[in-house]
């Protein structure tokens, strides 16, 4: 999940910095959802689904808490009032929108990705010329994190949004 939070972070960021550039305000939902994982008690976030649709998007009542702290700062400009039947109609209707875009991404065409074969020679070869042992985990794992970190060093330097994946 920290990676998939990860995610989610830099993409509220680019989402942020968008908004602003372009003379927009931005409501951060994520302080929201606190409480409402996949897995807690009371989620407001689908899990992994198959077809994959609507994993990891808001159910209904997740849309209703979306609703609940975006709808203010869409409405306090021009004095509507906003009540929580307003609120709970507003996500049938996106919840039902959902449903629709979902059934479009089902045509989309299923891509295969395979992990690289890490035994062949010339693999191996490579992994040791670049100082990794593939035998040792600790020894991809620093690979990784060096990895990821020219990564953030590119981005820095280049001004981009930058989350560690943790």
């Amino acid at each position: 999940m920290t990676r998939l939070n990860a995610t989610a972070d830099l993409l509220d960021s680019v989402t942020a910095a968008a908004a602003s550039a372009a003379g927009f305000g931005f409501v951060d939902p994520r302080a929201t959802f606190t409480g409402h994982a996949v897995c807690s008690s009371s989620p407001w976030i689908n899990n992994l689904t198959w077809p994959i649709d609507d994993s990891y998007h808001p159910n209904k009542a997740g849309h209703v808490g979306y609703a609940a702290v975006v709808a203010p700062a869409l409405t306090s400009t021009v004095g509507i009032t906003v009540t929580a039947a307003m609120l709970q109609a507003q996500a049938v209707t996106l919840t039902a929108q959902g449903k629709a875009n979902a059934a479009k991404d089902a045509g989309i065409r299923q891509q295969q990705v395979a992990a690289p074969d890490l035994t062949t020679p010339q693999a191996r070869a490579a992994a040791a010329a670049a100082g990794v042992d593939l035998n040792d985990r600790a020894s991809i794992a620093r690979a990784d994190r060096a990895a990821e970190a020219r990564q953030v060093a590119i981005r820095t330097a280049r001004g981009l949004p930058v989350v560690a994946a943790g």
